[in-house]
Parts: structure tokens; C-alpha cells; sequence
């Protein structure tokens, strides 16, 4: 899809790009291919993506033969993604916002007799979702998820996968190069974060290639980095208490450049208990929660579980 059929569509169709949604469509092929090919999938799996905008990325994905399942919030282009594809079986249309109406649905376990049953193929409103839209044939694999995602939403939507792990095998994401750099950066720097250790201690991440600014439209003002999320089976290290861990993490982080003891004191509810936690997990005392890797935050984790006990 070019940035000529982009436009003839949206013309006739009386409909354009909402800067509210995020919406910046690809209108180069290659790389709508290219990215597609980096998400592992086949007939037998099923994909989740999230805002499917005027289907490129879409129609790649069907012609596997795979079941899709495609979360959209604008009504307007729902609207046109159910005509273009009325024929085909294995797509199914979520009208409505992921954030909220697909996660219940990923947290969900028992599957119907079949995914797409004739009445519902093409189009069904969030309010209208079934139970389960897993398939019997497909109930034991883990689902996929593909997505250009909106710039505003990135990390919303990342934490939300996070949290909807043990249900998820892959993800491929377009987002903010910036947004990469912090996934993918090392305890220290400046774009070590919240959202680093969460994505690297539940995946393995990998940056597979930048897009330009002209690759999208309307053209946004950043370069974008298509990046894939392999989940893991089990966390990166072994915790006590998973709670406990995002907490550190939370309230670790709300007060970054602020030393780690403090944050530890607030949970142990005394200073003196926070010296000894930290001193038994062989973490400075004066450190802050930006220099530590994974390991060593899990470690003192573990050791608050003990004294928490």
C-alpha cells in the first residue's frame, strides 16, 4: 500500500488520520512485508493486532492462513476494514480499545467450538466479545501479537503484554526509536528504566531495524524502530514474591535519582532495616536504583521477602 492508495482510500472512504489515536499508516510495502516477516507465525497460530488502521500489515498476515484477530478503536475505519475483509474466514474484527476489552479477553482460558462462527466473522463490537476467542485447534499454543503501535500508547500497551505474559509467545512492535533505545538499554544510562527492566526480565528483545520518517502517513516527526519481544517461559531470575518485585521496581523508579535505601526503608518501614536488607544483598547502600542490573534487584527483593516474612 503506497502513499497513493493511502490517500484514494481515506478520500473515498470520507475519512482521515485522528492525531488522538495516534494513527500514522505504513505506505511502504517492503517494509510492512519486512516487519511482518519478523513475527514468527503460521496457519496453525493465532495473532493479535492492535490497530490495524486500513489493514497493510493485515492483509500479509491473513494470507498465512492463520487466524487474526484485529483490535480497533476508530470506528470509521472498522467500518472499512470489514468490507475489505468480508472474505476471509479467519479474521476477526474487535471494534473497540485493546487497553480494555482485549486484555479480559487474553486473561481468559477456556475456548469455543470455533473462533469465527459464521454470523460474527467479520465484525463484532466490543460489547459483543465473546468469552474466549481462542479455537479448540489452537487452545494449547500461545497467541502472537503484531502491531504499528500509537506513539502515545506504547508503553501502556507494553506494560499491559507484560502483564498478560504466560498467554503471549511473541510480539512485534513499531514504536518510537527512543522508546527502543529504552527498552533495550543497560543499567546506568540514561535510558534505563522502568520499562528496560520489566521487558528484560520477562523477554528477550531484540531491535530488528529503524523506519524512516517518510515510510508513514501522515509523516510523523520521529524515527521509528521495529523492535520483537520473545517471551519468556518463566521470569529472567527467580523472585519470591513477582508483587513484591514490581513494587521495588515502582516505587524505585517514581523516585529515580533519589538513593535505593530510602525507597527499601519505605517498604521495611525503617531505616536501620533497610541498611541490613541492603547490606545482606551486598548492594551499596548508596546506590541508586538506575545502577543495578536485574540480578542484583531481584536479589534484594528476595531478601525484603525474608524480612517481610
Amino acid at each position: 500500500m503506497n502513499l497513493s492508495e493511502v490517500k484514494k482510500i481515506l478520500e473515498q472512504e470520507k475519512i482521515s488520520p485522528l492525531k488522538r489515536f495516534g494513527q500514522n499508516f505504513l505506505i511502504d510495502s517492503n517494509i510492512a512485508r519486512k516487519f511482518a516477516a519478523t513475527l514468527d507465525f503460521d496457519e496453525k497460530d493465532t495473532v493479535i493486532e492492535i490497530g490495524p488502521g486500513l489493514g497493510a500489515i493485515s492483509s500479509i498476515i491473513l494470507q498465512s492462513g492463520c487466524s487474526l484477530i484485529a483490535y480497533e478503536i476508530d470506528r470509521t475505519f472498522s467500518k472499512f476494514l470489514k468490507k475489505k475483509f468480508s472474505s476471509f474466514d479467519n479474521f476477526k474484527l474487535i471494534e473497540g480499545d485493546f487497553l480494555k476489552t482485549g486484555l479480559s479477553v487474553l486473561r481468559k482460558t477456556k475456548a469455543p467450538a470455533s473462533l469465527f462462527p459464521k454470523e460474527t466473522a467479520v465484525g463484532e463490537t466490543a460489547a459483543q466479545a465473546p468469552a474466549s476467542l481462542f479455537p479448540k485447534e489452537t487452545a494449547g499454543r500461545k497467541i502472537k501479537v503484531i502491531s504499528n503501535l500509537p506513539y502515545y500508547l506504547t508503553s501502556s500497551i507494553m506494560f499491559a503484554l507484560m502483564e498478560n505474559r504466560e498467554k503471549i509467545s511473541q510480539a512485534v512492535l513499531i514504536m518510537q526509536k527512543e522508546v527502543a533505545e529504552r527498552v533495550v538499554a543497560v543499567p546506568g544510562t540514561p535510558d534505563y528504566g522502568l520499562l528496560s527492566v520489566r521487558v528484560q526480565f520477562y523477554c528477550n528483545s531484540k531491535k530488528n531495524f529503524d523506519i524512516n520518517r517518510n515510510a508513514f502517513y501522515p509523516r510523523p516527526d520521529v524515527i521509528s524502530t521495529a523492535m520483537k519481544l520473545e517471551f519468556l517461559g518463566e521470569p529472567r531470575h527467580k523472585v519470591q514474591d513477582i508483587k513484591l518485585f514490581e513494587n521495588i521496581l515502582k516505587v524505585g523508579f517514581a523516585h529515580r535519582r533519589k538513593q535505593l535505601r530510602k525507597a527499601v526503608a519505605e517498604l521495611l518501614g525503617s531505616r536501620k532495616k533497610a541498611l541490613e536488607a541492603m547490606e545482606e544483598a551486598n548492594i551499596d547502600c548508596t546506590v541508586r536504583i538506575e545502577e543495578l542490573g536485574i540480578d542484583k534487584i531481584t536479589r534484594l527483593s528476595n531478601v525484603i521477602y525474608s524480612k517481610l516474612r
